[in-house]
């Protein structure tokens, strides 16, 4: 009688939990993520002891616990993902939280369910970038391991076959170690019986993430020629414009140079007009001492010559004299004169 009602009371639970699973799938489907989510993540935390109780069976436990990983994977792309909800969720994988859980209840890695594990390791590799970062050695070298234990195992299970795949043809040729691709496709029983179709597809995976490289180093290229001539062309328009400025400021100051002689002509010239007068004078009195006999009787005629020359002076330009040839005309002037 007991037994009666315990069997029935774990169908119950095991209706009810499968119920509410297939409804978060639904809701899933139908992109109700929030819903869906918080729905999911509750049955996440009561499967493990649902299942050691033996309220669910295994297979409802698996469904539960991929479904859990797979929207994991999917809130990390949700805008309304808080930073810290998804800090926190980033840290959860990292520390491979649910794979721990998986092996305190499995005792060993290899011994998870393989759909679970495939769904964990594509979780990693499709946010490579948040988890994994720049170190991916460990990562590459727990799967090696991971490989070897678990290709000992049943060969049945169809997620094997995926498992696998998603190593050979993801993983290793996301960090280049198409090598070790070839050699497991060469070696795997798995992929025997089509071996040449394999390889030419690990080769295509190749040439195509060649050709993607190739494209990003062209496109780099060019991004950089562009910034290079921006800046350049930056810089020349900067020459110009200082340029430009010296150009304005050297005509600035030659005017301001210019009106200040022109300013200054005016009041040097009744000075240097003074000087020439002099010279002038101090020439004319030593003409005078030479020819002193002749102006004893020619004095009148001469003090008219000079009279003469000073009063035209004031209409001369006397930059453009040759005192010395007027001073030699003045006195030929007079010894005519005298002569007459």
């Amino acid at each position: 009688m007991e037994d009666s009602l315990t069997l029935s009371s774990t169908l119950k639970s095991h209706k009810l939990i499968e119920s509410n699973y297939n409804l978060a799938l639904k809701l899933f489907v139908n992109k109700n993520f929030e819903k869906s989510y918080g729905l999911t993540s509750q049955l996440y935390q009561q499967g493990f002891s649902d299942f050691k109780n033996g309220f669910i069976t295994e297979k409802l436990f698996i469904k539960i616990i991929s479904l859990y990983i797979i929207e994991t994977g999917v809130s990390l792309t949700q805008p309304g993902l808080s930073d810290d909800r998804k800090a926190h969720t980033i840290n959860a994988i990292k520390e491979e939280e649910v794979l721990k859980r998986l092996i305190n209840l499995y005792q060993f890695e290899y011994l998870i369910p393989l759909e679970i594990l495939y769904n964990h390791y594509l979780l990693i590799i499709s946010n490579k970038e948040l988890i994994l970062g720049a170190d991916s050695s460990w990562f590459i070298k727990k799967l090696g391991r991971l490989y070897s234990s678990i290709n000992q195992g049943p060969q049945d299970d169809k997620y094997l076959k995926k498992l696998i795949d998603l190593y050979v043809f993801e993983i290793l040729p996301t960090y280049d170690n198409f090598d070790e691709s070839e050699i497991i496709i060469r070696e795997d029983q798995l992929y025997s019986t089509d071996l040449e179709s394999n390889l030419a597809k690990l080769k295509e995976i190749k040439q195509s993430k060649k050709t993607k490289q190739d494209a990003e180093k062209k496109r780099m290229k060019e991004k950089q020629k562009l910034e290079k001539e921006l800046k350049q062309k930056e810089l020349q328009k900067q020459k110009e414009l200082e340029k430009s400025q010296n150009l304005n400021y050297k005509s600035i100051k030659e005017i301001q140079k210019q009106y200040s002689g022109e300013s200054s002509e005016p009041r040097n010239l009744p000075a240097k007009t003074t000087s020439q007068f002099e010279e002038i004078r101090k020439k004319l009195m030593y003409v005078y001492g030479i020819s002193k006999n002749y102006l004893k009787d020619n004095g009148i005629v001469v003090a008219l010559v000079i009279l003469a020359l000073v009063a035209t002076s004031k209409f001369v330009n006397f930059r453009k004299i040759n005192f010395k040839e007027r001073v030699r005309e003045t006195i030929k002037m007079a010894f005519q004169i005298s002569y007459l």
